[in-house]
Parts: C-alpha cells; sequence; structure tokens
C-alpha cells in the first residue's frame, strides 16, 4: 500500500469500489442466489448483469499493486504489516465469534490464525499477494528497463493470449485457471506497472472511460446470456472483464476530486481490504451465509432484487470497514509502519534504494 503522503484519490476510490464490487460477488455467489435461478427467467439476467459488472473487482486490485508498487520503494516491511492485519484479523474474528456463539476455540483455531497465509484459510488472495510481492524487485526491475512501446506489447499480447483462447476456446495457455492464483496477479501487475508507466487512451476523459466500461460489462452479460463464447467470460481471466477493469481505474484516475471527497475517500480506504478478511474468515462466512440465508431475496420484484443485490453489498461492506477501524486506530497508534520500516532499514540498511 502507498505511504500516506503519496496517497492517490483515484486508487483509494478504486480500492473501494472493488471491495464493493466483491460483496456483490459473494452476496450473489456464497448467499445462494445465482445458483437457485433458472438461466431462461429475469432474475437471473438481473444477477448475472451484477456479476458481470463486479467480477472485475480482483483485477482491479491485482492492477492497483502494480499501479502503486512500480512506482515506490520496496519494502519488507509492508508485508509484514499485511501479515499482521491477516493474524490480528483472524483471532479477533476468531475468538468474538466462537465465544459469543458459545463455540469452542481451540488451540488449533488460535495457532491456525498465526499462519493464515499457509494454511489458507480462504484466504486465496493473501497467499497469491504474498508470492507476487516477493517477486516485485525483479518484476519491476524487468519492466524499467523496457521503453513504452515493448511494455505495451508485452502487456497487451500476454493478456490477450491468456484470456481470449480461455474465453472462446476453452484453452488456458498459461495455466492461469479461473484467474485466483498467483500467475494471474503477476499479469494484472505488470497490466498495472504498464497503465501507471505509458497511461493510455490519453485523449479519453474520465467520462468515456467510464462509458467504456459500462460497455464492456454489457457486452460481457451479452456474450454469457447467449452463450456466443466457448467458456464463461464472467471470469477474472476474460478479455471483457479485463477491458472493464481497466477502463473503471482509468476513469477513476482521470477523474478530478474535492477536498471534502479526498478526506472521505483517505478515511475509508484502508479500511476496504479489512472487510475480506472479516467476511472470509471461516467461521464469519458460515453465520453470514448459512444455509443460503440470503435466498429470500429472490421473493422480491425483478427491479427490487436489482437494487437490493447491491444494497445489501454496500451495507456488508460498510458494516465491515466500520468493524476494522479499530484495528486500524491501533496499527496507527502504535506507529506500526514507520517503526517496522526503520527497523527495516537498520537491519537490512540500503538493500533496496537502488530497486526499480
Amino acid at each position: 500500500m502507498p505511504d500516506p503522503i503519496r496517497r492517490n484519490s483515484g486508487i483509494d476510490l478504486l480500492r473501494i469500489i472493488s471491495m464493493l464490487m466483491v460483496a456483490i460477488l459473494h452476496v450473489i455467489s456464497f448467499g445462494g442466489i445465482y445458483l437457485s435461478l433458472t438461466r431462461d427467467s429475469s432474475r437471473y439476467a438481473v444477477a448475472s448483469m451484477w456479476f458481470a459488472a463486479c467480477y472485475g473487482g480482483v483485477n482491479c486490485f491485482g492492477m492497483i499493486t502494480g499501479y502503486v508498487h512500480s512506482g515506490t520503494r520496496y519494502r519488507y516491511s509492508s508485508l509484514i504489516v499485511l501479515w499482521l492485519q491477516v493474524v490480528f484479523t483472524w483471532l479477533a474474528v476468531t475468538v468474538i465469534l466462537e465465544l459469543w456463539f458459545l463455540h469452542t476455540v481451540t488451540p488449533g483455531d488460535l495457532l491456525s490464525a498465526l499462519h493464515p497465509v499457509l494454511n489458507g484459510h480462504g484466504y486465496w488472495y493473501v497467499t497469491g499477494y504474498f508470492g507476487l510481492y516477493l517477486l516485485i524487485p525483479l518484476l519491476n526491475a524487468g519492466i524499467s528497463r523496457l521503453s513504452q512501446r515493448q511494455l505495451t506489447a508485452v502487456t497487451l499480447s500476454m493478456l490477450v493470449l491468456q484470456t481470449v483462447p480461455r474465453s472462446f476456446f476453452g484453452l488456458d495457455l498459461f495455466g492461469v485457471g479461473d484467474g485466483c492464483n498467483m500467475l494471474w496477479l503477476i499479469m494484472l501487475y505488470i497490466a498495472g506497472a504498464w497503465l501507471r508507466r505509458c497511461d493510455p487512451l490519453p485523449r479519453l476523459k474520465s467520462a468515456h472511460c467510464l462509458a467504456l466500461y459500462a460497455v464492456s460489462v454489457l457486452v460481457t452479460w451479452l456474450v454469457n446470456r447467449y452463450r456466443w463464447s466457448g467458456a464463461s467470460v464472467i471470469a477474472n481471466a476474460s478479455p471483457f472483464e479485463v477491458a472493464a477493469s481497466v477502463f473503471l481505474m482509468l476513469g477513476l484516475l482521470r477523474r478530478s476530486y474535492g477536498d471534502r471527497a479526498r478526506k472521505a475517500i483517505g478515511f475509508f480506504s484502508p479500511l476496504a481490504f479489512g472487510f475480506y478478511l472479516i467476511q472470509m474468515n471461516v467461521t464469519c462466512r458460515h453465520l453470514l451465509y448459512t444455509d443460503n440465508c440470503l435466498v429470500s431475496l429472490l421473493q422480491l420484484p425483478t427491479l427490487g432484487l436489482a437494487a437490493a443485490i447491491p444494497l445489501v453489498g454496500a451495507a456488508l461492506l460498510l458494516l465491515g470497514m466500520l468493524l476494522d477501524l479499530p484495528r486500524h486506530c491501533l496499527f496507527r497508534a502504535l506507529k506500526l509502519k514507520p517503526r517496522l520500516n526503520a527497523l527495516e532499514e537498520r537491519l537490512l540498511g540500503d538493500l533496496w534504494h537502488d530497486a526499480a
């Protein structure tokens, strides 16, 4: 994550919106809505439209990493802070929920929280991110040696060869699968670095980019709805979802933000990832989505369902961010990141000072 003095409101807003997209996806999938619908129903059309609009949330997060870390100093301390956040959140959520519902917290439950990246716990993104982060100096060194034309050629050829054969012919050339792994995050990192370095389509203003995001979502929905491809195009490694993520990112980067908006965005953005960690806790996820509890939303009329899905997602996101606020304040009060930065400086000196 970028240092506070280098915060970019467009990137921070994208963090919040990306996590809202993830929340909406989980409402539809974990809540049992998607699997309870028939493909020819109007409610399925609504749910699949929200799926198409929001599936690029993971892609946005991956590209944010490339955009930010290809232009900032590499530090191991950032990875340690993330690990401490994961451990703290896992321990707090597990203990509170287990005690609240009078379940037994075993020593194994507490010990497993100390290595959430190793044992998974549903945090596939964190596990993939850890692997990616260790490779960032190598990726940055290669990216910095390429010209803008060379980086553009590498990025576009990589994304096209991965996404198009998979989506239209069912051929996963590079073993990315559904895009929930470190390899796909590496590709997204390169794409994010490309957006920072090359600033493609500079004549397009924010409104144009956001309109192209909407067009990409509509195309995704149409292709999926009428089965015009050999595999699902509502996936991380889909050409249309990648295009939607790129245009959404460019649209938010090219907007101007007033002081009040900057302050609000800056307040909520550091809390967004906390929602993911809280919700993906096994105990929390079971309690939130037990017995497909959100299927009851299908009793609403079609337009009501279209409005309820994002509203429930937004409510869950806001709740998760507020629950993460005490952890955020504690870490700031302890000056955790500055102290770890200073410790890294003492132990490693200028090891990464000249890293690209």
